[in-house]
């Protein structure tokens, strides 16, 4: 998110429309978080794949 974007967000938050910006970012954390969760789970994949097979890829 931008730095302007997040300015306006904590300026929502004192508003009316704070429980859609509260939801807003708990999505964004959720996707942030999900992603890396797969980076990590597909890096260690191929790190056992590399290190069980290091003889085929020479």
């Amino acid at each position: 998110m931008s730095h302007f974007a997040e300015r306006i967000g904590n300026a929502l938050c004192w508003t009316a429309l704070a429980p859609f910006v509260r939801w807003y970012r708990r999505r964004q954390q959720t996707l942030l978080a999900r992603e890396q969760y797969d980076f990590m789970r597909i890096d260690s994949l191929l790190n056992h794949i590399m290190s069980a097979h290091s003889d085929l890829l020479s």
